[in-house]
């Protein structure tokens, strides 16, 4: 094997010299000066070359930005603002201490109502990355609309936009859309509302029928927290209507606020209340749509005389 002379080659390199340059070093004094200007800085060797300095802070000072859309024409379209989640955080603190100083300390405030939702997909937004921004952005761009309710991130997926009224919520789509015309990917939705006596009733609504009038709220609340098995639901003030075709009996109208929820109880038929089972449906559901459930129903009658005592015995423990 050859041996190679690498002390040689150590000797070589010890000859080199690094130097350094000493005119940076004269010019240490101006640091405070090019800290305070930085397009000083960033002066570029020949008059012919753009400072980078200026034209970075130029395009993000600018209000437009130039994009391709999915037909391959050019065009221009307003930038997204920048630091939203802070002035969105801002506006809100105002609007709170507004809100405080006009609104009288005796004021009622009911704490679950009925709001009508729309939607837009997270991944259809994509002039921020992340969804806190993505979600400031949003409300950015619905909040000052009539009605307005808030919104809020569903399970990574979406954003809800939420509006007290039916058709409040259909004029904030139209404007939303409109004000993101731009932005084609960007388009919020309606969720479906079902007309049933003259209202708009969402798949998160169920009702109870054929329920005595007398029952009373807690009774009604207690049963729903024993089917679902917590108390994420409320019934509204309204919620409680008479019978039209029975004086004595009321339906009773109960909002669930989980989906997954909502998705099991599609499937619920009854519910116990004071040891008794009343039908327990959807509240878009008509007498038509029940109906077939009636082939399912029995009626318990009595035991035969050719019943042993023991099988009568395991029913009654059972």
């Amino acid at each position: 094997m050859r041996d190679y002379a690498f002390p040689s080659c150590i000797d070589h390199l010890d000859d080199l010299k690094i130097t350094c340059d000493t005119k940076g070093q004269d010019n240490l004094h101006l640091a405070p000066n090019l800290i305070n200007n930085p397009e000083k800085f960033f002066t570029p060797s020949h008059s012919f070359l753009p400072n980078v300095y200026n034209v970075d802070k130029d395009r993000d000072e600018n209000k437009f930005e130039i994009i391709k859309d999915d037909k391959g024409f050019w065009r221009t379209q307003k930038r997204p603002p920048k630091n939203l989640i802070k002035t969105l955080s801002t506006i809100k603190m105002d609007k709170k201490e507004k809100a405080k100083n006009n609104t009288s300390i005796h004021k009622k405030r009911e704490d679950n109502f009925t709001t009508y939702d729309a939607y837009i997909s997270l991944n259809d937004i994509d002039c921020y990355f992340h969804n806190d921004a993505k979600l400031a952005y949003v409300e950015m761009l619905a909040r000052d609309l009539k009605e307005f309710a808030g919104t809020e991130i569903f399970k990574d997926q979406e954003i809800i936009v939420k509006n007290t009224t039916y058709k409040e919520m259909l004029h904030m789509v139209r404007i939303f859309n409109h004000r993101c015309k731009d932005r084609p990917f960007m388009s919020l939705k309606p969720k479906t509302y079902f007309l049933f006596d003259g209202q708009r009733i969402s798949s998160k609504e169920f009702k109870i029928i054929n329920v005595p009038k007398d029952t009373s709220r807690e009774t009604l609340e207690s049963a729903v927290l024993k089917l679902i098995g917590f108390r994420r639901f409320f019934i509204k003030k309204s919620g409680i209507k008479p019978s039209k075709n029975n004086q004595g009996v009321v339906t009773v109208f109960v909002t669930i606020k989980d989906t997954d929820i909502c998705k099991l109880l599609k499937h619920t038929w009854s519910i116990e209340i004071n040891n008794h089972y009343y039908q327990f449906a959807l509240a878009h559901c008509s007498d038509l749509d029940l109906s077939p459930r009636k082939q399912f129903r029995g009626e318990f009658v009595g035991f035969d005389e050719r019943i042993a005592l023991t099988i009568v015995h395991e029913a009654y423990v059972a």
